[in-house]
């Protein structure tokens, strides 16, 4: 019986190695009901989805192994936080430490780092450590929770609760730098605590990690769970993609471009309306890479679009999405 790698994986389901996307690998009866198993175009995390809930498992990457399940309710709180997340995370700082060594050597030599708070910062090493010899320094302060006088309260029954301050290292600020912040999510106990490059979600002895764009992931899972929950599963999915509007009553508000292709990835849309500008391009992409990626999918992948609408103030940016949705027409029409 042959296999297939991730690459053969990604190019049997016509997505991209660089485009982050949902992949459906299986799908399986078991006493409470089918449940279909996908994982991240990454390789790296990946879901089991039931009827109104899905249980997040990392397969790979830098924070080992893990799982969580969580119920649709849940699952909503988390898209809130992670969107949240992924908008604050370049305000921080970060303090790490990794080996500087390969397999099997990994324990012998010991990199110290420290990225200073502010978008596109570069991580600055201080320390280099082999075989217990010194070079430079070692990190030495700690975290500290510092609960909020006033806690930030979002969406879906989401609150920022506390601060996660860093004290006592040689760099950056003498008052100490914000590392991160923990997110307290729905009533049963979960927590995110997110830093500037992993989250970990945690309830009682189970928890699982989150890298910094797999709140792309989040959602797209989200939009699966929300279209096999539903009762009749032909009721439209209208999607509105804006970063500062509020979505239309019976509109489903997406923030990002990654978002919005995830939720087009997953099936049952019917429309979406594009805004240009969604905050920051590099971040979070704009309504013209989604008409591009459209487009792009008609094209090559016989995709099925949504109807498309524009409600962007850019006027250039709207003569762009209005090219590529001309575009998309003139491919439709090819086919009939």
């Amino acid at each position: 019986m042959s296999t297939m790698d991730h690459d053969d994986l990604l190019a049997a389901a016509g997505a991209r190695g660089d485009e982050p996307c949902l992949i459906e690998v299986g799908r399986a009866l078991r006493a409470d009901g089918e449940t279909t198993g996908y994982f991240w175009s990454t390789g790296r995390i990946a879901a089991t989805v039931g009827a109104d809930w899905a249980r997040l498992k990392r397969r790979l990457g830098v924070m080992g192994d893990g799982d969580m399940r969580i119920n649709l309710a849940e699952l909503r709180a988390l898209d809130v936080a992670c969107g949240d997340w992924a908008c604050r995370r370049d305000e921080w700082a970060r303090f790490f430490s990794y080996s500087g060594a390969p397999a099997p050597y990994q324990g012998f030599v010991h990199i110290y780092s420290y990225q200073p708070a502010g978008k596109g910062s570069a991580p600055v090493k201080i320390g280099r450590e082999t075989r217990g010899r010194l070079q430079g320094e070692k990190l030495c302060g700690r975290d500290m929770v510092v609960p909020m006088e006033q806690a930030i309260e979002l969406a879906n029954d989401v609150r920022i609760e506390a601060e996660i301050w860093r004290r006592g290292e040689r760099h950056g600020p003498p008052e100490g730098s914000l590392v991160g912040m923990r997110y307290h999510l729905g009533v049963d106990a979960l927590i995110l605590h997110a830093h500037r490059q992993v989250a970990k979600l945690a309830r009682r002895e189970h928890n699982v990690h989150l890298e910094a764009g797999e709140e792309a992931f989040v959602a797209a899972v989200l939009r699966v769970v929300e279209r096999d929950s539903r009762p009749d599963r032909e009721v439209a999915v209208k999607l509105w993609l804006d970063d500062v509007r509020p979505a239309p009553e019976g509109w489903i508000l997406v923030r990002t471009a990654h978002e919005a292709i995830a939720a087009l990835q997953a099936g049952g849309v019917t429309h979406i309306s594009l805004d240009h500008d969604l905050g920051d391009d590099d971040a979070f992409g704009t309504g013209y890479d989604v008409a591009c990626w459209i487009e792009e999918a008609v094209a090559l992948r016989g995709f099925v679009p949504p109807e498309i609408a524009v409600h962007s103030a850019n006027v250039v940016g709207r003569a762009r999405m209005a090219r590529a949705i001309e575009s998309i027409e003139r491919l439709i029409s090819r086919r009939r």
